[in-house]
């Protein structure tokens, strides 16, 4: 997470054809939950970058113009199948609710995964098992939407929102499906390159910069790890949330068209918000993204933030 911008913009009127492009800082890695650990290559883990949201002041309005992860769950392992590989790997379905494994982070339609104790580097875990109901094969593709809602309920809550966690249900395959087959087995898979070393239900979360925000929070400062302390308004604060969203896409777009969709997206929601009257005279826009770590670990989170235009504001201008 990286400190957001120098405030005290005094320039009513930056040229947006010619944009002065922020520095944009690798960001530092935000302090991983306990038990998990990182792995050899370069980590992944959310984060957001900060940076000027560069908009003509002439008015918020002129930038409003107007976001789905996909689950990869296991495919189906039929009866005949081999219930093991020469190198011990076995069916994910083989494991009990609770069981630890390691799977192919970028394969999740192999189903075959490698047992491993919960107490050492692994990737996953069966969280839990669910019955679909009895119907016509529907196809793979209907089928795996179908087991991904169903384990909705059996993932912990305190990790539903863990972008390195991805939840891969294994579902039957077409002849057991037509042999009356109906269990799903329900799992979660980090899919960065740490490995937990402890269950589950032991991993301590904590929220990440952002996520527990909302419309009209103060913060005194932004900080780049962990929750971000709300002040009341009254007092000196750097920034103000003006909105908090999950923007769409599945490949990284870049930086660059990262600060124009937050800038729009941002301005589109400043319009909704003070309708015909933003109060320009006395802020300027920022916006906190997604970094390229981040976005590949499944984060979308954009936070669109406002700053004093000549230092901290004393009182609120975002309504609630």
């Amino acid at each position: 997470m990286t400190t957001p911008p120098p405030t005290g913009n005094d320039s009513d009127d930056p040229d947006p054809a010619a944009p002065q492009a922020p520095v944009w800082p690798t960001g530092q890695l935000p302090s991983q939950p306990s038990g998990l650990a990182s792995g050899s290559g370069p980590a992944r883990a959310r984060r957001l970058a900060i940076a000027a949201v560069v908009t003509g002041l002439c008015g918020l309005a002129v930038l409003a113009i107007a976001f789905a992860v996909g689950i990869g769950p296991f495919s189906g392992v039929d009866e005949e199948s081999a219930l093991s590989r020469p190198d011990g790997s076995v069916p994910v379905s083989t494991l009990k609710i609770g069981e630890c494994f390691t799977a192919k982070i970028h394969d999740a339609a192999d189903p075959f995964v490698s047992r491993s104790p919960c107490d050492h580097p692994h990737n996953g875990e069966v969280v839990g098992t669910t019955t679909l109901p009895d119907a016509r094969y529907p196809g793979y593709q209907k089928l795996t939407e179908q087991a991904a809602k169903a384990c909705e309920g059996r993932i912990p809550a305190k990790v539903k929102d863990v972008g390195e966690l991805e939840s891969r249900p294994d579902v039957p395959g077409e002849k057991e499906w037509k042999d009356g087959k109906r269990g799903v087995t329900c799992t979660l898979v980090v899919i960065s390159n740490r490995s937990l070393t402890t269950p589950i239900a032991a991993l301590n979360v904590s929220p990440l910069p952002g996520e527990e925000l909302k419309q009209g929070d103060c913060l005194e400062r932004w900080h780049e790890e962990g929750t971000q302390p709300v002040v009341d308004c009254a007092k000196k604060h750097e920034y103000q949330v003006l909105a908090v969203y999950e923007m769409r896409g599945k490949e990284y777009p870049g930086q660059k068209a990262l600060v124009t969709r937050s800038a729009e997206d941002c301005a589109e929601r400043a319009v909704k918000i003070w309708r015909a009257d933003p109060p320009l005279h006395l802020i300027s826009p920022t916006a906190a993204f997604p970094t390229k770590d981040g976005w590949e670990t499944g984060d979308r989170r954009v936070v669109c933030l406002i700053t004093g235009k000549k230092g901290p504001l004393t009182r609120s201008v975002v309504p609630r």
